[in-house]
């Protein structure tokens, strides 16, 4: 279907929408909202080009033809100015700035010209300075296409599916709305809109054949854009070309069988373009869709994802999602940071099918939201959003008029919507269950700054999961941390208490911002020689929280556990001599074996978060380390001595 015919669509879609649902979190019947659309001059600027512009790269941005459509049609427009709440300008601004786009000049002008023929229209743009006028800005530029907005439209409320704040454009939770961008769901494959319906109500297999999906750019070539998408999509493309499914994973989604998803594709990753049907049906056919930022923070894939029942992955740190006063965006989506882009595709690959889905099944649930189509989805919850904007204007006695700022939801990251403090202080709280379990013989030694967050969520886990005789904290203050952590089985060790003596030349080498580091190596090892810690325990990182039963500290057989890893599975614990070479850090490799005559595997890291020690041996290892020095050096001293010239960011690790 041509986009030549959005309007007709849009019209024919009120009586039918492929994407059918009552508007979630908004009134039963919405009463109307009284806007007046004004009847722009169809010569004037930006208004005389034809609807097919909008074909092709465009149509995402057709919520500026498609949207004033819906609302003269709807029971929402006041055809008169005097009894109007609001008053939309239908101008397509966009649409003249990209035809205008070799002098930028024009665009301005054009928007000044619809300024002068508003005030010549009636009173009613000046008559509260603007700021029940609604303007549609429909890509990432946002206002940025009328240079002088600020000081001409800044007080009305702009619509945009672009929310970021950095660029001050937009006050998405106080007086402006993100909206979704435009997609004409007549051109989805009608299998690709109803696989994620059949999928949830059963008739079909949920084991969709590709596990993740990306097509589209990762750089561009337009001028100031060299930091394109913010290097996000550059480190996933690296991240992926390292990344294989597991083969008996691979072969479970090749069962799933399709034809247009070859069984080396089970993770897609390209920049090759494909027609718009081949691209919404590889979606249909994956569990996730990656979503990360393009030019700015919003991308139409997004909407592309939820429409064929693909789970979005975010990858945009600063996107601001629509309607988020009513939608639980965390139920269906997940949002992951874009500095992290190498570990996503094993988080991934760790969801279990029944997460897969509930988010699909929340997906179906939610997706008519985002869906222009007619005076439901969208339409519905923006009428909702203005709703609530109009309850945030107050009037003066100048009969002026100024925005009363709502309240900014919970953080995208919290589970549910509520109070971020109230959330914080249940999960960080001290006080801990009582476990069925008996107490483990073994303790627990770890290292943290103070009873924070972070801590007591491990502390808590631990007790669910090894509930151990005693826990051993290192901190550098105790005042009254036993007391805060009783319920824990804590005793509270000061660093300082703990520390050898060492003499200051001894960490002359070392960076200032280091020594705290490589002190606090020395005090667990320390400690673990203690009469008061058990045989046997673990050594533990503070930060480290437990989510599943942890190894028992010695096996059936007699013998203790030793964890280890891979650069596939603990990249942030190798570097790369050369492109493809994954080698433990040079200084852990240099300063073990300065200490024990013995080099460890350069493939191979023991840097894992928690390890089993039985104190035997590490009063072994310390005396071997003694016998290897000179002689009256003692071992704290001797490991401060091993870090390498030239290593000292990562000169020793206890773990190895």
């Amino acid at each position: 279907v041509p986009v030549l015919l959005a309007l007709q669509v849009a019209r024919a879609q009120q009586a039918t929408c492929p994407l059918d649902g009552a508007c979630t979190g908004c009134a039963a019947d919405q009463p109307p909202l009284g806007v007046y659309e004004y009847s722009l001059p169809p010569h004037g600027p930006g208004q005389g080009t034809p609807e097919s512009f909008y074909e092709g790269g465009y149509e995402q941005y057709a919520t500026e033809l498609v949207l004033p459509n819906i609302l003269r049609a709807s029971k929402h427009y006041e055809p008169n100015p005097e009894r109007a709440s609001l008053f939309l300008v239908p101008y397509r601004g966009l649409m003249r700035y990209i035809l205008d786009r070799k002098n930028p000049n024009l665009s301005n002008d054009g928007f000044m010209a619809i300024i002068d023929w508003l005030r010549k229209s009636g009173p009613w743009f000046d008559r509260h300075g603007g700021v029940d006028h609604i303007w549609i800005f429909p890509s990432g530029r946002g206002a940025s296409i009328f240079p002088e907005w600020e000081a001409h439209i800044g007080a009305g409320i702009f619509l945009s599916p672009e929310g970021d704040g950095r660029a001050g454009l937009m006050q998405p939770h106080g007086k402006d709305i993100v909206i979704p961008g435009y997609r004409n769901l007549s051109r989805v494959p009608p299998e690709a809109l109803e696989r994620a319906a059949a999928e949830v109500a059963g008739k079909v297999d949920g084991v969709r054949p590709a596990l993740l999906y990306f097509r589209g750019s990762t750089a561009s070539g337009r001028p100031g854009e060299e930091n394109f998408s913010e290097g996000v999509r550059l480190r996933l493309e690296a991240a992926l070309a390292k990344f294989e499914l597991p083969n008996h994973l691979s072969l479970a989604r090749a069962a799933a069988g399709s034809p247009s998803m070859p069984l080396q594709e089970r993770s897609v990753f390209t920049t090759q373009l494909a027609p718009l049907p081949q691209y919404l049906g590889e979606m249909s056919l994956s569990d996730f869709c990656l979503v990360p930022m393009g030019s700015t923070p919003w991308t139409l894939r997004l909407y592309d994802a939820l429409f064929t029942g693909c789970i979005p992955v975010l990858l945009s740190d600063h996107i601001e999602l629509p309607f988020d006063e009513r939608i639980d965006w965390t139920a269906f989506t997940i949002k992951w940071p874009q500095a992290d882009a190498e570990r996503l595709p094993s988080f991934l690959l760790s969801l279990s099918q029944q997460q897969v889905r509930d988010k699909r099944r929340a997906i179906v649930a939610a997706r008519h939201n985002f869906a222009w189509c007619g005076e439901g989805g969208a339409f519905a919850q923006l009428v909702a959003t203005l709703n609530e904007r109009k309850l945030g204007l107050r009037a003066t006695l100048r009969d002026d008029y100024a925005w009363v700022e709502t309240p900014l939801p919970a953080s995208f990251w919290v589970e549910k919507p509520g109070d971020v403090a109230e959330l914080l202080d249940k999960r960080c709280s001290a006080a801990a269950g009582q476990s069925s379990k008996a107490l483990s013989p073994n303790d627990v030694v770890t290292i943290s700054k103070g009873p924070f967050c972070v801590l007591r969520a491990a502390l808590r886990q631990l007790e669910a999961r090894v509930r151990p005789r005693k826990v051993h904290l290192i901190a550098d203050s105790c005042d009254g941390v036993e007391d805060s952590l009783a319920s824990f089985r804590v005793r509270c060790i000061e660093l300082a208490s703990v520390l050898p003596s060492v003499p200051a030349e001894s960490l002359s080498r070392i960076p200032p911002e280091r020594k705290g580091w490589y002190l606090q190596q020395v005090a667990k090892l320390a400690v673990s020689t203690q009469d008061d810690v058990s045989e046997t325990f673990y050594l533990w990182d503070g930060d480290t929280i437990p989510l599943e039963d942890v190894l028992p500290a010695r096996m059936a057989d007699g013998r203790f556990p030793l964890l280890w890893g891979t650069h596939l599975d603990s990249p942030a614990h190798f570097t790369q001599p050369t492109p493809g070479e994954f080698s433990l850090p040079t200084g852990y490799l240099t300063s073990t074996e300065a200490l024990l005559g013995v080099a460890p595997l350069s493939n191979v890291s023991y840097v894992t978060q928690w390890q089993v020690w039985h104190k035997p041996y590490v009063r072994e290892m310390l005396s071997e380390v003694e016998r290897r020095a000179p002689e009256g050096v003692h071992w704290p001293l001797a490991v401060l001595a091993s870090v390498a010239s030239g290593y000292e960011e990562q000169g020793f690790s206890e773990y190895t």
